[in-house]
């Protein structure tokens, strides 16, 4: 599977559904990965994330705040998961933690909204 394709269609979905979103970053790999979110633009009060995996396996993506933040689903190539957090502290940088197997590839869109 090729990553741009992936994160295009990724990216076509929150246009569609999402139009006020603001990408702040994409990735792929594999495993499990800690992404440093940085402080949300003026207007936007909330970290969201759009993600694809491979495997039999799922993934989980927690926000590291004092409001509990996580949501978690079976990888899939063909559904595009995708769910938001409220920060906590919107003017320091977010970190934003994906859990998964070591073996598991990954294509991740984060966003403002």
């Amino acid at each position: 599977m090729n990553a741009d394709d992936v994160l295009a269609r990724q990216q076509s979905n929150l246009r569609t559904n999402i139009k006020d979103a603001v990408v702040q970053s994409t990735s792929s790999g594999s495993g499990g990965q800690i992404f440093s979110i940085p402080a949300i633009p003026p207007g936007k009060k909330r970290i969201g994330f759009s993600i694809n995996c491979t495997g039999d396996s799922s993934w989980q993506v927690s926000l590291k705040q004092e409001t509990p933040s996580h949501a978690d689903a079976p990888c899939s190539l063909a559904n595009i998961a995708s769910a938001d957090f409220p920060i906590d502290s919107p003017t320091v940088r977010n970190e934003l933690r994906l859990e998964l197997d070591a073996t598991t590839t990954y294509w991740i869109t984060i966003y403002y909204i």
